[in-house]
């Protein structure tokens, strides 16, 4: 009776699962021995599947805070500290320095970086270079933003994408250059980018086609256009191209006025003025038309168009764009980091309508990468970014 009983009990307990297997017991005749049994035998069943259970519980939290650390330990290295869904917290910042203060080393491993990504295929077209890529979508997808609220976001996540791009494709080990050219205000010639073998070259000259015949980048070919006339790329290869507005190359009044215009923008007094603008739709208009254009007119050749991403420098220039822009927002944090307003469209164009920005919108990357929002690049501690000026 007694064993009918246990038997009774075991295939009970089989039902809650395979992994209970009860342990034989030796059994003894009487109702008193079948009750002490019984109460072995529940009191032994108990434990045995509490300590299953326990020990099932204890694996499954092992590895869970064996994934979540690794996770953390990614996402710290990454910078980032994740709060839930897409928001996150810059954690460790990478610092963006001045060209002029890196060492001799960090500045031949950005060039390197560069090169590097001068030599990689195309993810666009067989006949041209990832490089070239950048240069494909400020023409197809930028052109949208000049003289537009977008202008700021957009470079700012295309400087991004392309600091990124160095970093995974050609292991740059640093944060993206700037130039700060308020330093060189009172020569722009004479800036060290322009250094042969620590920089970027020299210009190319007032002959020709304006090849710039020294530097790092002398004698290579870039693919890209652009036809402003019809607001396309065309392939077209050759030289990289500058041409120095200084006072040697002045050709007629209109360009004294030019030249003086030019150095008058980047003047420290002009950028402070710039900086004190009180709203975000005053101070980008202010910033592109003034200190930013300023660098184009003073260059010339590549940068007269959109293909100005040709040279290598404008990532250097458009840092310091961005720097700026930052400085401004580090003004009132906790109002700018999140001002966002002004004309969605060119607003000096024949048929411009007046339609408003939102930090909904998106900012098109021509395919170079996916689309993103104005709304994550407002703050380089926050969204998609995680990053600082020196």
């Amino acid at each position: 009776m007694v064993l009918l009983k246990l038997t009774h009990i075991r295939d009970r307990l089989q039902i809650a699962g395979p992994w209970y297997h009860p342990v034989p017991q030796q059994v003894q005749e009487g109702d008193n021995e079948e009750a002490r049994l019984l109460q072995s035998m529940r009191r032994n069943t108990r434990w045995s599947l509490r300590g299953t259970l326990l020990e099932k519980v204890y694996v499954k939290s092992l590895l869970t805070l064996i994934i979540l650390s690794l996770f953390i330990a990614l996402s710290c290295w990454m910078g980032f500290e994740f709060l839930g869904h897409s928001e996150t917290r810059c954690l460790t910042p990478s610092v963006r320095r001045e060209w002029r203060t890196l060492s001799a080393a960090d500045k031949k491993s950005y060039i390197l970086a560069v090169k590097c990504l001068m030599d990689l295929p195309s993810i666009f077209d067989s006949q041209t270079s990832h490089f070239d890529d950048f240069t494909y979508a400020h023409i197809t997808a930028g052109g949208s933003s000049h003289y537009a609220a977008a202008f700021l976001p957009w470079h700012r996540m295309f400087v991004h994408t392309y600091e990124q791009t160095l970093r995974q494709k050609c292991q740059y080990g640093g944060a993206q250059p700037y130039w700060n050219w308020v330093l060189d205000s009172r020569d722009l010639s004479q800036s060290p980018v322009w250094d042969s073998e620590l920089g970027f070259g020299l210009d190319g000259g007032s002959e020709g086609d304006h090849c710039v015949e020294k530097g790092p980048f002398a004698g290579r070919r870039y693919a890209w256009r652009h036809l402003p006339e019809k607001g396309i790329a065309e392939m077209e290869p050759h030289c990289l191209s500058r041409w120095f507005r200084d006072r040697h190359s002045l050709e007629d009044a209109e360009d004294e006025v030019l030249f003086l215009k030019i150095y008058d923008r980047i003047s420290p007094e002009y950028v402070n003025e710039t900086l004190n603008a009180a709203d975000y739709s005053s101070f980008f208009k202010k910033f592109e038309a003034g200190a930013h254009n300023a660098i184009p007119m003073f260059i010339r050749g590549e940068w007269l168009n959109f293909t100005a991403t040709n040279d290598p420098v404008f990532f250097l220039h458009h840092a310091q764009v961005d720097r700026l822009w930052w400085l401004w927002q580090d003004h009132d944090p906790k109002g700018r980091l999140k001002e966002y307003f002004g004309p969605s469209e060119n607003f000096l164009g024949e048929h411009h309508q007046n339609m408003e920005s939102h930090s909904k919108d998106v900012l098109p990357m021509g395919g170079l990468v996916s689309d993103g929002k104005v709304e994550d690049y407002l703050s380089t501690s926050g969204g998609h970014l995680c990053y600082t000026y020196d």
